[in-house]
């Protein structure tokens, strides 16, 4: 009867443990929606935003094999509480293995002053004029 009763406690742990696992994995979003999520971040109007044409830029390798790329696309904005049209955007990403996802602040065009369009305008040709890559 003992054994019995300590089988049926092992199970019983050996499942807690088992849930315990599963429900405190943190949910892993794509490098395009963790992207989406960090642009609406800035937004003035985030639940209007849609985006199109949203690209994955490779750049290099790094020491420890990561990878450093580009996400760019477009965003529909609201600029001063009118409809501002479709914006670019640029972020940069560090992946590594699929472990490890670092996004930077998103840059989106016109919403910062502080560069000018001539500016913006090189920015995008070098970061995201290169070929697509694929995100997989």
């Amino acid at each position: 009867m003992n054994l019995f009763k300590i089988i049926i406690a092992i199970l019983v742990l050996g499942a807690a443990f088992l849930l315990g696992v599963l429900y405190m994995k943190p949910t892993q979003l794509s490098l395009v929606e963790q992207v989406k999520k960090n642009v609406n971040d800035v937004l003035a109007y985030p639940q209007a935003a849609k985006f199109r044409n949203i690209e994955y830029h490779f750049s290099r390798y790094t020491a420890d094999n990561g990878k450093v790329g580009y996400v760019c696309g477009e965003v529909f904005r609201y600029k001063n509480d009118k409809p501002d049209g479709f914006k670019r955007f640029i972020v940069k990403t560090y992946t590594h293995d699929e472990d490890r996802m670092d996004i930077s602040i998103p840059f989106v065009e016109g919403g910062h002053e502080i560069l000018l369009p001539e500016q913006v305008e090189q920015i995008w040709q070098q970061k995201c004029s290169t070929p697509a890559t694929s995100l997989e």
